[in-house]
């Protein structure tokens, strides 16, 4: 039986401790976790790789609290498809405003569109 385990890399936002010995306890209690195969310290966050098989970025997390460290979101900016998607959402608000969808309003609406 020859299982292939696939290995994930993450950023994690926490908030940087000050002193080298804290660096120290944030990594240390991260290799404690088994699945977890690499961490280290960016100046934008905490870079981690796993096993997804043996360990999940949740329970990254909670151990990561569990050490007394702060974990916060990171912000995530938004890529083609989601600009797309406000873009619809925003024409649809300035064509429909907050009517739902009626054929007979939009006919009313529309004159120049006829019936066939």
């Amino acid at each position: 039986m020859n299982e292939t385990l696939h290995a994930v890399t993450v950023k994690i936002g926490v908030v940087r401790p000050e002193s080298p010995e804290g660096e120290r306890k944030l990594l240390s209690s991260l290799s404690s976790l088994h699945g977890v195969q690499q961490a280290r310290l960016e100046p934008d966050g905490l870079l981690v790789s796993y096993l997804a098989e043996l360990v999940s970025q949740r329970l990254i997390e909670a151990e990561l609290r569990r050490a007394g460290f702060t974990v916060k979101p990171l912000t995530r900016k938004r890529k083609g498809f989601g600009r797309f998607l406000e873009r619809m959402a925003a024409t649809n608000q300035k064509t429909f405003g907050g009517q739902p969808l009626d054929c007979c309003s939009l006919q009313k609406k529309n004159p120049a569109r006829r019936r066939f």
